[in-house]
């Protein structure tokens, strides 16, 4: 499913200096965030996507039970390169919860540490993998009480598709006249918005099993299977 997991850090990253250019009865941007998200819903909905088969996750614990013991999950088969890692807390009692990513390009090799997020109370965190691996687990260090986790790997095409889209409406607000500062760099993350939704290659869960096959991607708007 289609999720936005836009922040001010992630738009700073391309405006280092927007804190300063937000308008005096503004406190942030979420409502240019959430009016993003909207718009690139319907953008994809318009090329014939339907934002309930993007962004298929890889589910690393589905987060239907409590974790009361440390564990380590079975391994799972990446065949899509998603590199942001997603950890949703629902409900933890236990003082510090220590989740780690673990990545080997076999799945009965030897597991690397690719990451690791400390959880202290519930709330979703994530971070972006440095480098992709073709199978992964989660590991949860626990030492008492319990740990409810949600935790996917998801792809990050769409985290830069919401980025730009944002920063476009922000821009907007901005522009005095034709042309100017504002104008320019309006129509900078315009065009690249408008070459990422044309050539991005996305997977796409047509069939609705839940699964990616190898090929089963979305690239410049025509939908290809090899299953």
């Amino acid at each position: 499913m289609l999720r936005n997991y836009t922040t001010l850090t992630d738009l700073k990253a391309y405006i280092p200096n927007l804190d300063n250019l937000l308008w005096t009865e503004n406190e942030d941007y979420s409502a240019q965030i959430e009016a993003a998200e909207r718009e690139v819903r319907d953008d994809l909905l318009n090329t014939g996507l339907r934002g309930l088969l993007l962004r298929p996750d890889l589910t690393l614990n589905a987060g239907t039970s409590a974790i009361t013991t440390a564990t380590s999950s079975d391994a799972v088969n990446e065949t899509f390169q998603r590199q942001r890692w997603i950890v949703n807390v629902t409900a933890q009692s236990a003082a510090s919860v220590t989740f780690t990513l673990q990545g080997c390009d076999t799945e009965t090799g030897t597991y690397v540490t690719v990451s690791t997020i400390t959880s202290t109370g519930t709330g979703l965190q994530s971070e972006l993998i440095p480098k992709p691996y073709d199978y992964y687990k989660l590991s949860t260090a626990i030492s008492s009480g319990s740990v409810t986790v949600e935790s996917y790997l998801t792809e990050t095409v769409f985290d830069t598709m919401f980025i730009y889209k944002t920063l476009i409406l922000i821009l907007t607000s901005m522009v005095m006249t034709s042309g100017d500062q504002w104008d320019l760099k309006r129509q900078f993350f315009s065009n690249e918005y408008s070459r990422l939704l044309a050539t991005a290659k996305m997977a796409y869960d047509a069939d609705q099993d839940g699964n990616i096959e190898m090929g089963e991607v979305v690239n410049n708007n025509v939908i290809s299977y090899y299953k």
